[in-house]
């Protein structure tokens, strides 16, 4: 009983998770813009695949597990780039899934800098298990909640050697899930997104890498994760970082070879549910493909 009554709690708690999956938070960010701003898509000039799986509040039964896949590739000379994010998260009652196909076009500027204008369409696919609930009376709900909804995001990205920012629209239409299923849901807003990184060399073998994502929602307090990292040799990458309000942030990352690289984020829970869970934890895994 006093399990299927937290998993109730957990439905209410995690259901703005159904407003889009695309503003989950991520620790390492910086490896999956593609999935934040359609723009970014290609602008590396390299075929990437970036595989990363978050478990939030370790402890909480019922706390979001999320897995995503990003792949994206420049094409037409690095003119243009494609993408494909799929993700797929538990949260408490609720699963869902979602795709997104992500085109940009790139503008070559002066000082070799890059503007980059992208556009992306998602597909999100939510169900409930009630199968997992009892009432207090011990009965089982014979209702079923499941259903697709489509959105879309806009985004611009411009890059220069040293310093990167682009800003977002993850999700224009912000679909409700519950709008046929006689739920009451309140209008969650529209995300924009701002995120900005710069690149400090220190000496020949360190490097300094400053990156912030800012959340501006119409109908939500502004959100922002700042995250330093320092980079030494081009290949171990230590980064410490604060997301408002929530958690504290190490990561870990190493350049296994010239195109692995594999990743670990630990978060320190600051907010209130540290009463619960004082931790969050992130593996990430790049790969680069040789576009020659």
């Amino acid at each position: 009983m006093k399990k299927n009554i937290l998993l109730i709690g957990f439905f209410f708690m995690f259901t703005w998770n159904l407003q889009g999956q695309q503003l989950s938070n991520f620790s390492q960010f910086t490896h999956l813009l593609a999935a934040y701003n359609p723009g970014y898509v290609g602008s590396s000039m390299q075929t990437k695949i970036n595989t990363i799986f978050r478990n939030q509040w370790v402890g909480i039964e019922g706390a979001p597990r999320t897995l995503m896949v990003s792949l994206q590739s420049p094409f037409c000379s690095n003119k243009c780039g494609l993408g494909l994010n799929v993700m797929a998260e538990q949260s408490g009652l609720i699963q869902s899934t979602s795709i997104d196909l992500s085109y940009a076009y790139h503008l070559k500027l002066a000082n070799r800098a890059k503007l980059s204008i992208g556009l992306s369409g998602r597909l999100e696919n939510h169900r409930i298990k009630w199968e997992e609930v009892a009432t207090v009376e011990n009965q089982d709900f014979n209702m079923e909640l499941a259903g697709y909804n489509y959105d879309f995001g806009v985004g611009l990205f411009y890059t220069m050697p040293t310093f990167e920012m682009g800003l977002s629209i993850p999700g224009v239409l912000n679909p409700s899930f519950y709008s046929n299923s006689g739920f009451n849901q309140e209008d969650v807003g529209t995300t924009v997104l701002f995120y900005m990184a710069k690149k400090f060399e220190i000496n020949r073998e360190v490097d300094f890498r400053p990156t912030l994502l800012f959340k501006i929602n119409t109908n939500t307090p502004f959100e922002y994760n700042f995250v330093g990292h320092l980079i030494f040799f081009d290949r171990f990458d230590l980064g410490l970082g604060y997301r408002d309000k929530d958690a504290l942030q190490t990561i870990f990352q190493y350049q296994i070879t010239t195109q692995f690289k594999a990743g670990l984020a630990y978060d320190f829970t600051i907010s209130k549910l540290k009463r619960y869970s004082n931790n969050s934890f992130e593996f990430l895994v790049n790969y680069a493909f040789s576009n020659q």
